[in-house]
């Protein structure tokens, strides 16, 4: 008997796309997750069907892409879920997508998208070869910043699910960036609605079926309004993220179960992402539904959902900064050693000093993309806010330098999420974009930075950017919260900290007045003294310090400042 036909999938290349041109066939492109369900089901019924697999060999060049390994062909090609199965022509044009596929439609699907990538008007329209090297500009200019704000405050007032908490129906999902972005208004501007919103919705989620309540953490979605049916990956992302909104919300309200959830949820990246070896952490779990359906006792007989053990550098810079915030909260100690071992084993593993990786295992590496480059700085520059170790500084300082030559408009206006040399990529690669999300970062580590270096260049690099994720961000409703969180931020101003305390217990004292820290606070310098004498904090905002302060309780700086 014959071997089955299998597809042989190749990687994302210029070999791959000079293949297609040599003969003469489109790409069918499968961009899958590892922690994917249906991702998973369409490789091992769809793909291994034999008249499937039969079809695309013999009719296409088939390329696959795992979107955590490459965002940047996920965010040209993604076809609005997991898995996306793209057709593009030669030339990286999309003919014809969709998401998941039995085998029967699949076939259906193909041969259309055969029919349309030949057809005369593909082969010789112009504006779709316009696409493969168009630059992305906001489509409308901002008049006022607070325009971002009030229209995705008034979106998340439209969205709220005032029965089961969270925005719109199904599938809910849990929206960290639109909940920071509330948390922080809150603080500013003490608007009840907005407290009622993130109490209604922070509890349902983590009383509802969203949270795992054996194993701890949350799953990555639920497919119903009352979060009692979730989708079952488990994400570091999601969890590091929601990890800083439940410790964020203990402090705004005092409520121990946000305390409870946010350690809970450290306790599963712990248990489950965690690589001791290394000190790093590993980046999904995958849904297996028949497993996380049994009870704890049930589960011990059942063999683990598999973990994807890539080491990516904005994953774990979003862990090393949820564990930092933990201990600020909780004063563990433990929690502070985890996030700077993380820190200094990422960069031992992904930075060699002239170039950062997105992940980096043996052979295989990926050039970082600028979501990389902002989120570690971001990460870098809170361990030198909770150590004054000036390591941490320069080498945030060092990747900001490498960043702006790599992403930064040649006009300073914003940066790019593909590196320069992505020009030169197959397909829709070559056209790069300024995401608003990454950029927003940028402008936060550009401000404090410009504070802790003295350097006002990186000021008004950072202004421009934020004038322009703004303006990208404001057609984007409540999903441009992150740009709408900086706005506040830079209207506020940025509050800087100056510390004199007692050598003995300096650490301790910094970590009281970092319990303000929204991402708002810059702790320009530490000068100690032997005893006796008592700690004290000089706290400036724009043009108004407050009087020397031995001390400050609880969130009272922003009803002084």
């Amino acid at each position: 008997m014959d071997n089955p036909k299998k597809i042989e999938w190749l990687e994302w290349s210029s070999e791959a796309f000079e293949k297609a041109k040599k003969e003469k066939k489109p790409i069918l492109l499968d961009i899958h997750g590892t922690w994917c369900h249906w991702c998973h089901v369409m490789d091992q019924t769809t793909y291994a069907n034999e008249a499937v697999a039969g079809f695309v060999s013999e009719n296409f060049v088939p390329v696959k892409v795992d979107t955590d390994r490459r965002p940047d062909i996920n965010e040209r090609y993604n076809a609005g879920g997991w898995p996306s199965t793209v057709v593009l022509t030669a030339q990286g044009v999309i003919v014809l997508q969709a998401t998941y596929m039995p085998p029967r439609e699949l076939l259906v699907f193909l041969k259309s998208a055969i029919a349309s990538s030949f057809s005369s008007s593909m082969q010789k329209n112009p504006e779709a070869e316009k696409l493969l090297h168009a630059q992305i500009s906001p489509r409308r200019v901002l008049l006022d910043e607070s325009e971002l704000v009030k229209g995705v405050l008034a979106q998340a007032r439209d969205s709220f699910d005032e029965f089961f908490g969270g925005f719109g129906a199904e599938p809910k999902f849990p929206m960290p960036d639109l909940l920071c972005f509330l948390e922080l208004h809150w603080l500013y501007f003490r608007d009840a609605d907005v407290k009622n919103i993130l109490l209604g919705t922070l509890s349902q989620m983590a009383l509802g079926g969203l949270f795992d309540s054996q194993e701890n953490g949350f799953f990555r979605y639920s497919t119903t309004r009352d979060w009692s049916i979730p989708h079952y990956e488990k994400m570091l992302e999601d969890n590091a993220r929601l990890c800083g909104v439940y410790l964020d919300a203990y402090r705004l309200f005092g409520r121990e179960e946000f305390l409870s959830t946010a350690e809970k949820t450290l306790s599963y990246l712990r248990e489950k992402l965690f690589d001791k070896n290394s000190s790093l952490f590993f980046s999904s779990q995958s849904a297996d539904e028949e497993y996380y359906l049994h009870l704890a006792k049930d589960r011990e007989k059942l063999r683990a959902p598999p973990v994807d053990k890539t080491i990516f550098t904005d994953l774990n810079s979003l862990a090393a900064e949820a564990l930092l915030k933990a201990w600020v909260v909780t004063g563990e100690k433990e929690y502070k050693a985890m996030a700077l071992a993380c820190l200094k084993s990422l960069l031992s593993r992904c930075f060699d000093g002239q170039k950062l990786f997105h992940f980096r295992e043996g052979p295989a590496k990926q050039e970082a993309f600028l979501q990389d480059y902002a989120l570690l700085i971001h990460a870098l520059l809170k361990a030198f806010a909770c150590t004054q170790e000036n390591f941490f500084l320069k080498t945030a300082l060092s990747l900001e330098s490498i960043a702006e030559e790599k992403f930064l408009d040649k006009n300073g206006v914003g940066f790019f999420d593909t590196p320069r040399d992505s020009l030169h990529s197959p397909g829709l690669l070559s056209r790069r974009k300024k995401p608003f999300a990454p950029n927003s970062v940028m402008v936060e580590n550009l401000l404090v930075l410009s504070i802790l270096a003295g350097r006002k260049e990186l000021a008004v690099t950072g202004e421009k950017t934020q004038l322009h994720a703004a303006s990208q961000a404001i057609e984007s409703g409540v999903f441009g919260a992150a740009s709408a969180q900086t706005s506040l931020k830079t209207a506020k101003g940025f509050i800087t900290a100056e510390i004199k305390s007692p050598k003995s217990d300096w650490e301790d004292f910094l970590r009281k007045i970092l319990h303000n820290d929204f991402n708002n606070l810059v702790i320009t310098g530490i000068e100690t003294f032997k005893e006796p004498g008592k700690a004290s904090v000089l706290f400036c905002a724009k043009d108004k310090c407050l009087p020397p302060m031995a001390g400050i309780t609880g969130l009272e700086l922003y009803e002084k400042i």
